[in-house]
């Protein structure tokens, strides 16, 4: 972006932009709001003042609280279910959150862990919304939930990966209309669901604490969206996903050009790949007012994080195949939660040290001493530690 600037009566330069233009909020928000991510990033390294003007402007444009509230009427104690539960929010309102854009007929979709479904839904109802059953559910919530494996078929978001689906709605604040939230069970874990997506454009992930944006470079500044499918299979109805996305302006990529299936590099980033990597956009939410998960019990410690931060798969293409989205599943006994992990030498590592502390677990529940204890808080350092490590080794092998 260049900078205007004017000679004063010293023959020095004065910036006006930097000078007169980035401390009038409403003008920097009328700016701002035409650039893409990667023009405020730009903008933001030229100097001190841009750089602090595009920080107030993305507090503002991505407060989370404020999307919120159009569905809850206090968003922190939603975050904090968030929180306490790891549920995550993807789908279209993700897509609006990065994008800065507003779809009036989305939904909001709720990705849940199989062992949190009937916590989420019973705060959905206390905060004012009805359970709308399917013809294939039971019109009671508490007898609908209690049959997790009973998935009305047909639904755009049928995919492989989900349990069921809970949809609840409830007449829109203001401007007429209904609300509808969909809780999306997962049978394993919730990234399982949204990495098998019909397209990149899609994958976007909100915990309590941060934003995902796997594909920002294609989905934000190419607007471009790679047909793909998770090694677990793909939806029965996936044209009529691609078909949605094409028509609110996303170009469908079929098949990679030489450029990018050639790459790992190029604009898809082909390989290896791990949640907030330097591939992905994250942004870091203003969690004051968020209550952070507790321990599970007396012997384990409280998760620090969102499990979601341990997610590591790999985009796989051929021009026969398409794009596949491949990753493994960690979990066990020390587990609360399930994780993706596609590095062998990693998962190999991670059944090493879990199948250890499972054993020590075992002793302690034959002897009656104390409460299980569950290791999901350490895991991102046990991932960290082991990636380390292996670097270390062919850096010392390469000497």
């Amino acid at each position: 972006m260049a900078m205007a600037a004017v000679a004063s009566q010293g023959n020095s330069v004065k910036p006006i932009f930097t000078d007169s233009v980035l401390h009038i909020d409403l003008i920097c928000e009328l700016i701002f709001s035409c650039c893409s991510p990667a023009a405020l990033v730009q903008t933001a390294a030229t100097c001190r003042v841009a750089k602090e003007s595009v920080h107030s402007y993305i507090q503002y444009a991505f407060n989370i609280d404020r999307r919120l509230s159009r569905y809850f009427s206090d968003p922190l104690a939603f975050r904090s279910l968030q929180a306490r539960t790891a549920t995550l929010i993807s789908g279209s309102f993700a897509l609006q959150f990065f994008d800065r854009s507003f779809y009036p007929t989305s939904d909001l979709d709720l990705y849940v862990h199989m062992r949190h479904r009937r916590e989420v839904g019973r705060w959905l109802l206390g905060a004012g919304y009805a359970f709308a059953p399917t013809p294939y559910q039971y019109p009671d919530f508490e007898v609908a939930v209690a049959d997790p494996l009973t998935v009305a078929p047909g639904g755009i978001y049928d995919m492989p990966g989900i349990a069921c689906i809970f949809n609840f709605t409830m007449p829109a604040h203001t401007g007429g209309g209904t609300l509808k939230v969909q809780l999306i069970v997962a049978l394993n874990t919730p990234m399982e669901v949204i990495l098998g997506f019909h397209s990149t454009c899609v994958m976007n992930v909100l915990s309590f604490e941060k934003a995902y944006c796997l594909y920002p470079r294609t989905t934000l500044e190419e607007r471009r969206s790679l047909v793909s499918a998770s090694c677990r299979g793909q939806s029965e109805r996936r044209p009529q996903g691609l078909d949605k996305y094409a028509v609110r302006g996303w170009t469908i990529v079929a098949r990679l050009p030489p450029q990018d299936a050639e790459r790992r590099d190029g604009a898809f980033r082909l390989g290896w790949r791990w949640i907030d990597d330097n591939a992905s956009w994250v942004v870091a939410l203003d969690t004051a007012g968020v209550a952070r998960a507790p321990a599970p019990n007396a012997s384990s410690g409280a998760r620090a994080h969102d499990p979601v931060a341990v997610c590591n798969w790999q985009l796989r293409y051929s021009a026969v195949g398409g794009a596949v989205m491949q990753f493994g599943v960690a979990k066990g006994g020390v587990l609360r939660y399930v994780y993706l992990v596609t590095d062998e030498g990693l998962l190999g590592h991670l059944t090493r040290v879990l199948s250890a502390k499972m054993r020590v677990e075992q002793a302690k529940a034959d002897l009656k001493l104390e409460d299980w204890s569950y290791c999901d808080d350490e895991l991102p350092r046990i991932c960290r530690e082991h990636i380390r490590e292996v670097a270390e080794r062919k850096l010392v092998a390469l000497r």
